[in-house]
């Protein structure tokens, strides 16, 4: 996993476990700047713990992260602010705000962190509202009257407020139907494209990861066990990712590329 550039993220030896059970097993991965790199993995694989790991929402057990080389410990409320400064998040269930209208969900970040006066967040939470592809009278609506793939426009849209330079995607088309989920799927590819904003997304989406990566990692029993370009996924001799992208049920053990 290199590069000639400098990552932008580094994880090194993570580990996470609950009492006996053993999520994480010393997850090693590095994402570059403008990569768009997939953890690809089965329900219960580890991959949104991971995302919180990162995110700060649970302490690893073991293993060190870096933010352009510097080392950072996310739990710590000084290093998590230089984290949540650079990143935006695309929640799985985009995680609105209900008692607050769709500008303000939008512009969330830019008035409470930026102390952006609320006229102007208003206004480039307008423009963003018309960059993910919704009429600006939804601006005033709140989100009980949104379908799920407006919600999931509107929380993309959030996570670009503050032109993140990584975007952080979980299962980004859970419970959308196909049609919605190919929409989101070039919304998110598009956008980071023309915001030049790197991508992790957690998936097990066969289907989106050509449009949401261009990189993927499998994660299996708590461990990367592939790394590689997109365009070399299919052609994997591991039967483990053979497996996954087969839609197999018979068990295997993990194999090198």
């Amino acid at each position: 996993m290199s590069s000639t550039e400098n990552p932008i993220l580094s994880l090194k030896n993570l580990h996470k476990s609950f009492e006996d059970h053993h999520v994480l097993q010393g997850i090693d991965l590095e994402l570059f700047p403008q990569q768009s790199l997939a953890i690809l993995g089965a329900s219960g694989s580890g991959k949104s713990v991971l995302l919180k790991l990162i995110l700060g929402l649970m302490p690893a057990d073991k293993g060190s992260l870096a933010l352009n080389g510097q080392k950072f410990e996310p739990t710590r409320q000084k290093d998590s602010r230089k984290l949540y400064a650079r990143c935006g998040v695309l929640f799985q269930h985009s995680a609105l705000f209900d008692s607050l209208p769709v500008w303000h969900n939008i512009a969330f970040s830019l008035i409470m962190n930026h102390k952006l006066p609320q006229h102007h967040a208003k206004q480039k939470a307008i423009s963003l509202l018309e960059d993910v592809g919704l009429d600006t009278s939804c601006a005033d609506l709140f989100p009980v009257a949104l379908s799920g793939g407006m919600k999931k426009r509107v929380g993309l849209a959030r996570a670009l407020a503050t032109n993140p330079d990584i975007l952080f995607c979980d299962e980004p088309t859970t419970g959308l139907d196909p049609i919605m989920s190919n929409t989101i799927d070039h919304l998110i590819h598009s956008l980071a494209k023309k915001h030049q904003t790197t991508v992790l997304s957690i998936t097990h989406n066969i289907i989106s990861l050509p449009l949401l990566a261009s990189h993927v990692a499998m994660l299996f029993q708590g461990r990367i066990i592939w790394y590689d370009s997109i365009d070399k996924l299919h052609k994997s001799k591991n039967p483990i990712v053979q497996q996954f992208i087969q839609g197999k049920q018979k068990k295997s053990s993990p194999a090198s590329p």
